[in-house]
């Protein structure tokens, strides 16, 4: 066995590809660490095996806090997240978006999911001047009951398995415990749209985005046997092709 062997290689496919920057990070960790526990597994007997599920934790949730330090890199800029405090309607929405174009070339609804996240950084960072600060917190809770309660949907395919489960998320783990139960159950609701099935066909690329979503579902929820199965996912799409894709020269 190679234990690092995916990363190696998948690190030539992703280094051109910076968009894809923080699933990377989290494929090299959880590699990483998967082949550390089989390896230790298969030399260590039956009593490392029975210890093993407390290491693993551990070892998730080491991943867990480095993913989430990767989605604070941002820093949240004071004037636009007051200009965000100030213009949301009552009803949890804002006035510039167009929440009528639901096609592809519309679509301003991205825009909404996308100050959540800010507004969620900068509730987090301690120097960002709204830390725990609970106008931000309220809004983003107005913003996501908007949100949830239109469940809103994109003619174009991406969006809906892609785009708006991957801002979910990272609001989930930004956010996490600070949410309700209620916000955390309707996200999580919305965090399945990103169906492994929607891009079976497809080669590389959505695939690893699909997956890489629900393994930031799996460390929300800190499911190890789900992380497992989104790595898998992962690491099944990188061999050696004629296609697209890595070529044998």
């Amino acid at each position: 066995m190679q234990p690092f062997l995916l990363p190696r290689i998948y690190c030539v496919i992703m280094i051109k590809k910076p968009v894809y920057l923080l699933t990377f990070i989290l494929l090299l960790l959880i590699c990483a660490i998967r082949s550390y526990a089989i390896t230790d597994l298969d030399s260590a007997g039956a009593d490392r095996e029975q210890r093993n599920p407390v290491h693993l934790k551990s070892e998730l949730e080491t991943i867990r806090e480095r993913v989430i330090a990767e989605l604070m890199i941002p820093k949240a800029e004071q004037s636009f997240i007051e200009n965000l405090l100030g213009t949301i309607r009552d009803d949890g929405s804002w006035p510039d978006i167009n929440y009528e174009d639901a096609s592809s070339t519309g679509w301003e609804h991205r825009f909404h999911l996308e100050r959540i996240g800010a507004l969620s950084r900068a509730y987090k960072q301690p120097e960002s001047g709204f830390f725990h600060h609970p106008d931000i917190k309220a809004t983003i809770f107005s913003a996501l009951q908007f949100w949830f309660g239109h469940n809103f949907k994109c003619e174009n395919w991406y969006f809906n398995v892609i785009r708006t489960p991957r801002e979910i998320t990272r609001i989930l783990l930004l956010m996490d415990s600070d949410l309700t139960d209620a916000l955390k159950e309707d996200a999580l609701r919305l965090s399945l749209w990103a169906d492994p099935s929607a891009v079976a066909h497809n080669i590389g690329g959505d695939v690893i985005k699909v997956a890489g979503i629900n393994a930031k579902r799996a460390l929300f929820l800190r499911n190890e046997s789900l992380l497992k199965e989104s790595i898998g996912t992962m690491s099944e799409t990188i061999q050696i092709t004629t296609r697209q894709g890595i070529q044998p020269d």
